[in-house]
């Protein structure tokens, strides 16, 4: 919806139905994760705002949540910093 006023960029870890959506709608897409500093970079580079809606939620590994949810988020942030992002809008759940 957001790619309807806006321009918008999406990280996904690969091509899936979600991220040709994204391209079909007039997104642009950019592939790796949140340990993927020059995917982040790329993801961030001219943003006003970042949202920021990934996190680990389902599996059983203490190391994995925290590879994902805290040093994922900690590296985004960084990446919207040195961009020069002015926001950053995290979104979280109850999941989590």
């Amino acid at each position: 919806m957001l790619a309807a006023t806006h321009a918008v960029r999406g990280l996904f870890r690969a091509e899936s139905e979600k991220s040709r959506a994204l391209a079909a709608a007039g997104g642009e897409v950019v592939i790796g994760d949140l340990a993927n500093e020059t995917a982040l970079a790329a993801l961030v580079r001219g943003a006003d705002v970042v949202f920021h809606c990934a996190a680990k939620i389902m599996g059983f590994s203490p190391a994995e949540f925290e590879a994902v949810n805290v040093a994922g988020t900690r590296a985004l942030l960084r990446a919207a910093k040195a961009a020069g992002c002015r926001r950053v809008v995290h979104v979280s759940s109850i999941a989590v």
